[in-house]
């Protein structure tokens, strides 16, 4: 929750129509460009629909984070172009911007809601959620409070560079601690949330990240490393095998 608000998705959700302007639309194509916004956030959502119990949490956020951080900061070095015409000046603040928000709504923005109502312990998932969510709401609030004065001591690009800066940093609050609980049971949860973190991270270091380098970047094809814990049916067929 706190990385949904880190990323910097409420600082264009709150102030769009003011950042807009700044590029160089007028009050009313601002507010027309705002309404685009909104309305590309919600029809990205949807694709995560179907992604979030297939491709996984996780990776979706580890994918998610550093696109944001690009184009977080390409909106923002593109506040910086003030000559040419004026559709060259706009439409690349625009077109990042709307970017960012296609990548935080295939991401972090609904993943978020739904691994914190998944991840408490049953007995104590309302107390859980309840302060999952009022983390979120204080954080967006500390976020519409600073941004008007961060815009003003660090300029537009200065403010959009360092939330781009702190989605790197989500990126790895998500490898270190956020674990992968895609088409698992409550019991094989409990198993998942039971591994210390010092060994998760090893894991992740030692088993996911080779694998990952070799096989998507080295192109390699090797087999896929068992995950930290087995899954339910696969313990099941060795039994009965």
């Amino acid at each position: 929750m706190i990385a949904q608000q880190m990323c910097g998705i409420n600082i264009i959700s709150f102030y769009s129509s003011t950042i807009f302007e700044n590029a160089g639309y007028s009050a009313v194509q601002a507010l027309y460009a705002s309404l685009g916004y909104g309305a590309i956030q919600v029809i990205a959502t949807i694709p995560t629909l179907f992604l979030i119990d297939t491709k996984g949490r996780r990776t979706l956020t580890l994918i998610t984070f550093p696109l944001m951080c690009i184009f977080l900061l390409a909106a923002g070095l593109s506040l910086l172009k003030k000559d040419g015409s004026k559709g060259s000046q706009i439409g690349p603040v625009v077109l990042f911007v709307y970017l960012f928000t296609i990548m935080y709504s295939l991401g972090e923005g609904p993943v978020a809601f739904q691994y914190s109502a998944e991840v408490f312990p049953t007995i104590q998932r309302e107390q859980g959620m309840a302060w999952a969510v009022c983390i979120n709401n204080t954080f967006a609030g500390i976020l519409s409070i600073t941004f008007p004065r961060m815009q003003a001591v660090m300029t537009p690009t200065g403010a959009f560079g360092f939330y781009a800066g702190l989605n790197l940093i989500a990126w790895g609050m998500v490898f270190c601690f956020v674990r992968e609980t895609k088409q698992l049971t409550l019991e094989e949860l409990d198993q998942v949330f039971s591994v210390p973190t010092r060994q998760f991270i090893g894991h992740e270091l030692t088993v996911w990240l080779p694998y990952f380098i070799k096989r998507y970047i080295l192109r390699r094809n090797i087999m896929k490393p068992p995950g930290i814990i087995e899954k339910e049916e696969k313990v099941d067929a060795l039994i009965h095998e």
